[in-house]
């Protein structure tokens, strides 16, 4: 049987095995790094310090409107101020929300 892809349907079957196997046999190999833990804190305090960055910037009605995305978070707020130099003000913050 073809896939969209062109593939057969048994050969998808087989590389989903290898990538299991593959995956495990990774998993292993990153587990003996030495200080593995104390590495992964270290880059996610360095992540924190990366500067905001700021995307989708709308202005509207007097308003601006945008998604700023802080060092460390994976997900960005939205934001809005009145005019360029208004308070900025949280409008949306996605993390409480759970995916269904």
């Amino acid at each position: 049987m073809r896939t969209p892809t062109g593939g057969s349907k048994t050969s998808r079957t087989r590389t989903s095995q290898t990538g299991f196997s593959q995956a495990t046999l990774t998993d292993g190999l990153l587990a003996k790094i030495p200080a593995r833990d104390a590495l992964a804190k270290e880059w996610a305090e360095l992540d924190k310090l990366k500067p905001a960055s700021y995307r989708s910037i709308n202005y509207e009605n007097g308003r601006v409107f945008y998604k700023k995305t802080l060092g460390g978070e994976n997900v960005g707020k939205l934001y809005y101020r009145d005019g360029w130099e208004g308070a900025e003000k949280l409008l949306f913050d996605p993390g409480p929300y759970k995916q269904e």
